[in-house]
């Protein structure tokens, strides 16, 4: 088990907080929904741009409102928006804190303009906050990039999308090539990069009669693994994928319920299943969600950390017989001591910290505060320490 430090958190969220404010517009970034937003289970995600011009027939961007057409790029840059994260009280910094997602509704290598900001995102992330950072893309990076990325590669975990060779052209027509991705793996491969293949959305009837054929290729190309995704549809995305030629009844057998304008998810438990055991057969690291792919590529780089969103205690963990992390051995050691007297220090609470070994952080409050308190707490040691908090007043 590893030591993870209360006390050297909230210190470094002081005292991060008071250097980056002085160098920011601070209510520029205190009203950017960065500093407010709370994480997903997997991580907080963070936009270089919203939008995205590659028209990605499968895509639900455009079902939340964001435009096929239209990019813009974000308003923060790299300082400004380590700075909105730093104040938010449900993003914990440093290794051991709350994940960070680039790519969620943009793409992150679109340009070379938003490719130099994903790359200042980047760097000020791993100066100011030192937290896992996570990018996916289904661009080409160019070397230059990858260069510039290259000295934060221990804590950078790249995803590269590839769903199908034969439908790319029409599935993702301004995206770039399954080809030049295949070259992007090998060059993040051979600059040190942990590389894994992100095969989502896995879409029946295609990605799954693909996916031998592209585990082999990004295999040989120097990929580590591969995170088996899911599939969420929307009336536009089935309408979209009928008018491109793809038979879409083994989709819709296999969504619960009609579609609707709402995104679903199908289900695809048998596929997984599957495509598990062909990715272990090919020497491939086999996750089914992107955290569990970056808290891979962190152990390989020698960190042990379990997992940010405590897979490893439910069904979405695949075990040992697919990845080699063994969360639950990494889940850190508690100091009840050195957790009640940070917690005073810097909340002015005095509390009793009960816990058993592996599962439940207990907190009983022993004087008044309000909720947002409780609940910032509850975030705070639930993120450090990979356990469940209940706290009692």
């Amino acid at each position: 088990m590893s030591k993870v430090s209360l006390r050297y958190v909230l210190d470094k969220i002081a005292n991060t907080r008071k250097s980056l404010a002085s160098k920011v517009n601070l209510g520029k970034c205190l009203s950017d929904p960065h500093s407010k937003r709370k994480p997903r289970p997997c991580g907080i995600t963070v936009h270089v741009a919203q939008g995205c011009s590659n028209s990605c027939l499968y895509c639900y961007i455009q079902d939340m409102g964001f435009s096929f057409r239209r990019v813009n790029e974000y308003p923060l840059n790299g300082l400004e928006i380590s700075t909105a994260l730093i104040y938010n009280d449900f993003f914990v910094p440093t290794i051991h804190g709350t994940y960070i997602a680039i790519g969620s509704v943009c793409e992150p290598f679109l340009t070379r303009r938003i490719s130099s900001k994903t790359v200042d995102y980047i760097s000020n992330f791993a100066k100011y906050l030192g937290n896992p950072i996570q990018f996916s893309t289904k661009m080409h990076i160019s070397e230059d990039i990858i260069s510039k990325m290259k000295e934060y590669r221990k804590i950078l975990s790249p995803l590269i999308t590839i769903v199908t060779f034969k439908w790319s052209s029409i599935l993702e027509p301004r995206a770039s090539p399954p080809e030049t991705r295949l070259e992007t793996i090998k060059n993040l491969s051979k600059n040190g990069f942990k590389v894994f293949l992100f095969l989502r959305p896995l879409i029946p009837g295609v990605t799954d009669v693909e996916a031998e054929d592209i585990m082999k290729e990004v295999k040989r190309n120097g990929c580590v693994g591969v995170v088996i995704g899911g599939f969420r549809v929307t009336t536009s995305i089935l309408e979209r994928l009928k008018h491109a030629g793809i038979n879409i009844k083994p989709i819709v057998k296999r969504l619960k319920g009609k579609p609707s304008k709402a995104q679903k998810s199908i289900y695809l438990a048998d596929v997984k299943r599957e495509l598990l055991e062909i990715a272990r057969e090919k020497g491939l690291i086999a996750v089914k969600s992107a955290c569990c792919a970056l808290t891979s590529v962190l152990n390989l780089n020698g960190f042990k950390i379990p997992c940010y969103s405590q897979c490893f205690r439910g069904t979405m963990c695949v075990g040992e017989r697919y990845c080699p992390s063994r969360c639950y051995s990494k889940i850190p050691q508690l100091d009840v001591d050195e957790m009640e007297g940070a917690i005073y220090e810097h909340f002015n609470i005095k509390v009793k910290v009960e816990f058993n070994d592996r599962d439940v952080i207990k907190i009983k409050l022993e004087n008044s505060c309000s909720e947002h308190i409780v609940r910032r707490l509850s975030t705070l040691l639930t993120t450090l320490y990979r356990r469940h908090v209940v706290v009692k007043r």
